[in-house]
């Protein structure tokens, strides 16, 4: 890493004036520690940083301010809101415009349930595959979450219910609308509090 002497007046010198980023460390044994990071004026690719009581400017690449510029978000789990025992998942529930089907499972097959066995669909329904509802299952267990949003309402316009052979949810997942102009959707689920 090059670094250049003269401290805070060199580092706003060469940087805008203002530190793009104050980090500010406390260790487990009360240490504390701290350090700026400026942007380059001349060079958007890298900035400087500046450790407190120090006058040795370092130089460092932009990206550096975005890796340490993390919020609580970054360290949460983000699987958390879908994991969930799939060995003790026997029945499958899916509701849509489209689609309201309940699924059964019967030793190692997976069967059509409710009245009648009947499917209420406005498509065609593929015959059950047991592969395939393996796969539903294990993929719902391990999505993850992209950003969380706080506790909002999702309007549901598909809903999975996972239940037990007690008939108790293991699992419920909401999917709302797609989020304009992204591949994403909005999803609320049983297992945490937060969409």
């Amino acid at each position: 890493t090059d670094f250049i002497d003269g401290g805070l007046g060199v580092a706003t010198k060469f940087g805008k004036g203002k530190a793009r980023l104050n980090v500010n460390l406390v260790f487990s044994d009360g240490t504390k520690w701290s350090s700026q990071v400026f942007e380059n004026l001349k060079n958007s690719g890298e900035g400087f940083m500046l450790n407190a009581g120090a006058t040795t400017i370092f130089r460092v690449p932009a990206s550096f301010a975005e890796t340490l510029a993390m919020n609580e978000d970054n360290f949460r789990d983000r699987q958390k809101a879908f994991r969930f025992d799939a060995a003790l998942v026997h029945s499958i529930a899916i509701k849509s415009d489209l689609l309201s089907v309940e699924l059964k499972k019967n030793g190692e097959q997976w069967e059509l349930s409710g009245a009648g066995g009947e499917i209420t669909s406005k498509k065609p329904v593929p015959k059950l595959v047991p592969e395939q509802i393996k796969n539903l299952v294990s993929g719902l267990g391990q999505m993850r979450a992209k950003s969380f949003l706080g506790a909002q309402k999702v309007a549901a316009k598909k809903t999975f219910t996972l239940k037990g052979a007690d008939g108790k949810n293991v699992f419920e997942m909401l999917v709302g609308a797609s989020l304009k102009g992204k591949n994403e959707v909005l999803v609320k689920t049983s297992l945490f509090a937060e969409t």
